[in-house]
């Protein structure tokens, strides 16, 4: 964008203009080009205000007829953004880095370019924005790019103060040390009595170890995802409703790390309807399916408006929803898991069928 005048950089194509202009809010005209705009020449969306400009506001602001003021430059609000960043990134032909994307994306960078920019996170950055851009795909966020890797040294010694500590689903306070990316485990503290695992029990608290593994970032702390993770396995520990505790985990999990399910209205901005059939289309929510947008989709998991509602509550009460979230959530995890397979549920199949 540095090669471009200022206003230059903000002209709208007779395509462009036109795509804004089906928005049946003109409130929503500016706010939907601003991010049309910035991606066309980044690739990726604006983090904020300040990183598109007052410029870029008050130009596009003429070209699509709205008056502008002080209260014109923001950016839409997170619900309303979900489906811009949706509907763009198909206009132009562009879909969200998956975790397997990421991992392409992370081996890339480091075999081909680290050593040549010499390690700086600002020209690494740049340097995967442009090979996204090639590959079609929007960048995943800097702060998706490690996670802490502990070596307990001698942990299993037979004097060693760590050999009954370190059990698994036991939650512990660890102390570690060291700058690479791989940590030293120096100290750790039992911090509380969970009731051993066993069973389909175990088998599930595996699943949610697995989906943290592959679905979070090193070194990126979620305090509430944590807490979500420690309410579910203390609950399969006394003996929970599994189903119940995993749909609400991974709920959880996809809001907390900002793949969040559409649930506050469907696609066109219309509340939901109980008793009326749905189509969640992936990356672009959920959509009547009497209308256009689900008729001419290729894919997608149907679910019941009463769910969709349930969901936004976070109440499982019903027997449908519980079973329709599973069939959406099952769905929208393994879209952002890029096709990564999950050998928790081959094992949890491979089960089954061993009774049949």
């Amino acid at each position: 964008m540095e090669n471009e005048s200022p206003e230059d950089q903000w002209l709208l194509t007779p395509a462009e203009r036109e795509q804004v202009m089906t928005k049946t809010r003109s409130a929503n005209w500016l706010s939907f080009a601003v991010l049309l705009a910035f991606f066309r020449e980044r690739g990726r969306f604006p983090r904020d205000e300040a990183e598109v400009g007052a410029q870029a506001f008050v130009t596009l602001s003429k070209q699509i007829g709205i008056p502008f003021t002080d209260d014109c430059r923001t950016l839409p609000a997170e619900r309303t953004a979900k489906r811009m960043r949706a509907e763009i990134r198909a206009w132009f032909g562009f879909r969200e880095a998956t975790v397997a994307d990421a991992e392409m994306l992370l081996i890339w960078l480091r075999d081909h370019v680290a050593s040549e920019v010499g390690g700086e996170i600002e020209l690494m950055i740049e340097r995967l924005e442009v090979r996204c851009r090639e590959l079609t795909i929007e960048p995943p966020t800097p702060d998706r790019v490690e996670r802490i890797a502990l070596v307990a040294k001698g942990a299993r010694r037979p004097m060693s103060e760590m050999r009954g500590v370190l059990m698994a689903f036991q939650l512990l306070l660890l102390d570690f040390s060291g700058g690479g990316e791989v940590k030293t485990l120096v100290r750790g503290e039992w911090r509380g009595a969970q009731a051993p695992l066993s069973g389909r029990a175990l088998l599930c608290a595996y699943y949610l170890n697995e989906l943290l593994l592959k679905l979070t970032a090193r070194e990126d702390p979620h305090p509430a995802l944590f807490d979500a993770y420690e309410s579910a396995i203390g609950a399969m520990g006394k003996g929970g409703n599994l189903p119940l505790v995993l749909r609400r985990f991974e709920l959880a999990l996809l809001r907390e790390l900002g793949y969040g399910v559409m649930l506050d209205s469907d696609g066109s901005g219309q509340p939901f309807q109980p008793g009326e059939p749905y189509l969640y289309i992936i990356e672009r929510g959920p959509w009547l399916c009497a209308s256009e947008a689900a008729q001419e989709a290729t894919d997608g998991v149907r679910v019941d408006g009463q769910t969709l509602l349930d969901l936004a509550a976070n109440d499982f009460s019903r027997t449908e929803t519980l079973r329709e979230a599973g069939h959406l959530l099952r769905a929208l995890i393994h879209h952002h898991l890029g096709g990564q397979p999950l050998q928790s549920r081959r094992v949890l199949n491979e089960l089954r069928s061993s009774f049949y």
